[in-house]
Parts: C-alpha cells; structure tokens; sequence
C-alpha cells in the first residue's frame, strides 16, 4: 500500500495524481518535438544553459609538439594505456581520449625497447575573453611514455 491509503481504498488507484500525468505526458512531448537543445538534451554538455567559461583542451605532445597518435606507432609505457582525464576541469573531449587509447592500444610496442619520440599526454585550459579563445595555463602532464615515428 502507499502512502495514506487505508484497507477499504481501490488498490488499483495510481499512484499519482491527473495533474501529474499530465504533465508528465506534455514534457516527454516536448522533448520529443524539440529534440536536443538545452536544457532537454541528454548531453550534460548541452544541458547546461551557463556554458563553462574555461574548458581543458587535450593534448598528445611527441617531444613537445602536439601530434596526432595515428602519426605514431610502437608505444610504450604503463601510463599510456589509461590516459587520465582532467581533474576539477571542465573537458568536453572524452571522444579524443577514447580514440587515442584505443588507437594506442592496438599499436603497442611488441617488446620493451623504448622508443625515440618521448610522449605527453596532457591538457591546457583555454577559455572565451574579448571574443577569441586564449591558452589560460601551461602544459600539464598526466601521462608519459614513448613511441616510434611512423
């Protein structure tokens, strides 16, 4: 039984009001219609209707240049095979992390010879001032490790 039912009530009376349903009924319709768009999308990113101010931009630095992974090949290092988000920082590029480990993992060095290029993942937080984007910090390592030029 619910809440403030008694014995003699209908025990197949819902549990929630008509104004409730209804109401229930009109959002899911709205949603439905207008599709993502703040605050009705299911994307946390396009929820929000205060877009962050700074944001982390990662990063994969061969030598200290950003570089793509596909550019890369044999890589080595324990750290590597995780590559930490950032902490306490808005990121919205969970997609790159994902893409980069997996390519990453699927071309790991087959022994444990290092190679030449030194590798840094990593991030810098950029954000939105006067109309342009500006790097807000400095390079920050989360991980190291080490590859070969392809």
């Amino acid at each position: 039984m619910y809440h403030g039912a008694s014995s003699n009530e209908d025990p197949l009376r819902p549990l929630f009001s008509q104004p409730a349903a209804l109401a229930f009924l009109v959002t899911i319709a709205v949603c439905r219609l207008v599709g993502e768009v703040p605050p009705l999308s299911r994307f946390e990113m396009y929820a929000d209707l205060d877009p962050a101010r700074t944001t982390a931009v990662l990063q994969l630095r061969a030598d200290g240049v950003p570089a793509d992974p596909s550019s890369l090949e044999r890589f080595s290092g324990d750290e590597l095979t995780e590559l930490p988000l950032p902490r306490g920082v808005p990121c919205t590029m969970r997609w790159f992390r994902d893409d980069a480990r997996t390519f990453i993992l699927d071309h790991r060095a087959a022994s444990d010879a290092p190679g030449p290029v030194t590798l840094e993942w990593g991030y810098v937080v950029v954000g939105w001032r006067d109309g342009a984007v500006h790097e807000l910090s400095p390079f920050v390592t989360l991980a190291r490790g080490r590859a070969w030029q392809r």
